[in-house]
């Protein structure tokens, strides 16, 4: 069913070889990272809110679990948007 494939394409100056190539299947990869963002961004949201657990917790501790649940859920929701941008960015090459 699946296996493993590996591609050699020798560099070319500071250029990247790219499997993505064309902007369609670009955009097919970037809503395929957006699916998994999506999914996942709530699930690590209820693990993370353990409110429960530090109620007796001292202040610190609080204060450092808020601390790393926002910047989590800053860098997740950052990384959606940016995604949404380039897929719409994409989009516009393909209709021009």
């Amino acid at each position: 069913m699946g296996s493993w494939q590996y591609f050699c394409i020798p560099a070319e100056g500071d250029h990247q070889p790219e499997i993505y190539t064309d902007a369609a299947s670009k955009i097919k990869k970037y809503e395929r990272v957006l699916t998994i963002l999506v999914i996942f961004q709530p699930i690590y949201l209820v693990v993370l809110n353990i409110n429960n657990v530090l109620n007796h917790a001292p202040l610190w501790l609080t204060i450092g679990k808020l601390v790393l649940w926002l910047i989590i859920v800053s860098a997740f929701s950052f990384s959606i948007v940016k995604i949404i941008m380039r897929i719409q960015e994409l989009k516009k090459t393909i209709k021009q």
